[in-house]
């Protein structure tokens, strides 16, 4: 969930930026641009497409700035931008035959109507340090060893002074904390990077 500080920060970006301000543009295009361009990726999956679409939501966005018509949010104004220049891309390049139409149909009502439920990257990998940090002594020093440092269990074991066994059932309890960490915070997401994010912690 968005915290009111970064609605408030957001909506004096936004003024700013009407003013002209590419300060205030540039500032808002770090803090989202990584965030649209993996939106992107799910749709186009290709990264320079993704990018490519990324970077026409936000040049739009500073050539609309004297009449944006943000009525939901910075934040909503961009996933909902960022969906339709996807859809357009793929309608563009002909490959609808990809996706049925049942699909396409619903994505606006999935994505568009709903997009204060949607989890974007940054916020994905916040709520994965902080369910890291709600680890136990024990399981958070292997898993740090494990997916931070980059260390194989038998390493670990050693580092440690454990057993194998040990480290490994240290992981398989962090990996089931983790999942039910996340799961509890995750009932209002609809569409996310989470399957590789989760693949890339271990988590399924």
């Amino acid at each position: 969930m968005k915290k009111e500080t970064d609605i408030s920060n957001d909506e004096e970006l936004l003024e700013r930026i009407k003013g002209g301000d590419l300060r205030a543009f540039d500032d808002l295009f770090r803090k989202y641009y990584v965030d649209i361009v993996m939106f992107n990726w799910q749709f186009v999956s290709n990264k320079e497409d993704a990018e490519d679409i990324a970077q026409s939501v936000f040049l739009h966005l500073w050539e609309q700035r004297e009449d944006t018509g943000i009525q939901s949010g910075v934040r909503s104004y961009l996933i909902k931008s960022a969906q339709n220049a996807c859809l357009n891309f793929i309608r563009h390049k002909k490959i609808i035959s990809q996706y049925n139409s049942e699909y396409l149909t619903l994505l606006p009502y999935k994505f568009g109507e709903k997009a204060d439920g949607i989890l974007l990257y940054s916020e994905l990998v916040d709520l994965i340090n902080r369910g890291e940090d709600s680890l136990s002594e024990k399981e958070r020093e292997v898993w740090n060893l494990s997916r931070h440092a980059g260390m194989k269990y038998s390493e670990i074991a050693i580092e440690l002074g454990l057993s194998v066994r040990a480290v490994e059932k240290r992981m398989a309890n962090a990996k089931r904390h983790l999942r039910l960490y996340l799961n509890y915070h995750w009932p209002w997401i609809l569409i996310t990077p989470i399957i590789t994010l989760t693949q890339t912690y271990g988590l399924l």
